[in-house]
Formats: C-alpha cells, structure tokens, sequence
C-alpha cells in the first residue's frame, strides 16, 4: 500500500443530501454563507452559475450532479465551499458545514478510483465519510464542455 492511502489527511466535512463528504483541507480556502448564484446560458448542468467572491468572478460546480445525486434547490442556509485547484478558485454547495476532522482514510480499489469522485472512505464513530477528489470533478466538467 502507499504512503499515501496510510497517511493521516486533515480534511473539511460536509454534507450533501444527507451523504457525509469531505474534502481536502489544503484544497478548501474558505466556507461562506450561501450568496446568490447568477446563472449562466449554454453551460453544463454541473455549473450552477457564478458568484462574485471578494470582487472575482467564481464559478459554482453542483457537486451533486457530479455524484448523481438527485438535484436539489439552493437554500439560504446552505454554504458554499471555497475550493482552489491549480490556481483557480471554484466553489461547490454543501447543505451544512461540519467542520475538520484529521484520519487516516481507506482507498478504494484502483479501478473504482479512476472512475469516481470518491477518493477515500474515513470511517468515525458516527459513520463513513466519502473522501471526494474535487479535481476529478473539474476535469469531468472540462471534458464534457471540451
């Protein structure tokens, strides 16, 4: 096994339809009170829109789309994940923040890892938390609007 599937990883947990998920905390700048969300013409369904994050342009991914959840509307009460990949800030909707939690998570087949948003499962005393690769879900957005 490598080191990495047996390092400890600290990582921001939230929830989505009632699924535990987690992201890493390296990759997440910020969470923010759920702004409003201008939506785009001619996008794909995994952009929600846009919103304005301390006077730039960031784009929203439904990560729920990405994990085939089913959709949901955006609430005033949700949050927004600030996430930065390669230089780019991208936010993704949670339904509640839950906070940060350092384990060690259990890697999924390699097979299944190439395929799926779910790197990892973290397993705690209140149940398993999916570890998501949110670059994964980048690159599957670029390639469907490729």
């Amino acid at each position: 096994m490598s080191s990495s599937a047996t390092a400890s990883r600290t990582v921001v947990t939230f929830r989505l339809d009632g699924l535990r998920c987690a992201l890493p905390l390296e990759q997440v700048e910020e969470a923010v009170a759920m702004p409003a969300i201008t939506p785009l013409p001619r996008v794909s369904k995994q952009v929600l829109g846009m919103i304005n994050l301390h006077g730039l342009s960031c784009p929203v991914i439904d990560l729920r789309r990405a994990l085939e959840l089913p959709p949901a509307p955006i609430l005033p009460e949700q949050h927004l994940l600030i996430v930065r990949i390669g230089g780019r800030l991208l936010a993704a909707p949670a339904d509640q923040v839950d906070g940060v939690l350092s384990a060690v998570p259990k890697a999924l087949p390699l097979a299944r890892r190439q395929t799926s948003l779910i790197q990892g499962v973290i397993t705690t005393e209140d149940g398993s938390v999916l570890l998501l690769d949110f670059d994964r879900a980048v690159q599957q957005l670029e390639e469907v609007a490729a």
